[in-house]
């Protein structure tokens, strides 16, 4: 399943339940990840709802082992509080814009707000179409990074997962 499928079904969603103000969170310091974040969001949401996209000064530029993803996590979590909490930004929803599960739950207890995460939307996306669900993913380092975060989130459905593949090339240099 494309990444940006999982994002028009967010759109979906989150259209049904009247949200007018969506933040989406880029926890790497990347513009050119953010940008194609703001690009995909804008046209799937179609001018239903504003996009707000930030970008993670302080984040590791690319999220590809567990510090920079404990980074990435913890510039999210800072950027968010100082954007909703100390400037007074008000959002209806949060999407963190990486596929892994960075963030998701501080920021929900933090925000009072729903946040999801690419990799959980597209796992919600996923669980509509089947049982078995396979990853296909940039960067040969998610093979061993991805099972720990889908597996708690898999065993809400019926779905396993049937396997991940990589690819020799990263996000970063896709987006």
């Amino acid at each position: 399943l494309p990444w940006w499928l999982s994002w028009c079904w967010i759109a979906a969603c989150w259209v049904m339940f009247r949200v007018k103000r969506l933040l989406v969170v880029n926890p790497n310091s990347s513009g050119a990840v953010s940008q194609r974040l703001r690009e995909v969001a804008e046209v799937c949401l179609a001018g239903r709802a504003a996009v707000h996209v930030e970008t993670c000064v302080g984040g590791p530029s690319y999220l590809g082992d567990l510090d920079t993803m404990r980074a990435g996590e913890a510039a999210a979590i800072a950027t968010a509080r100082n954007l909703c909490i100390d400037r007074g930004e008000t959002f209806d929803a949060v999407v963190m814009g990486c596929f892994a599960e960075l963030g998701v739950i501080p920021l929900r207890q933090m925000l009072g707000l729903s946040v999801c995460s690419l990799l959980g939307a597209s796992l919600l996306a996923a669980n509509r179409h089947g049982r078995r669900l396979g990853i296909v993913t940039a960067g040969a380092q998610w093979r061993s990074l991805l099972p720990p975060m889908v597996e708690p989130l898999l065993q809400q459905s019926d779905m396993a997962l049937a396997g991940i593949q990589t690819i020799d090339t990263t996000g970063t240099i896709i987006a």
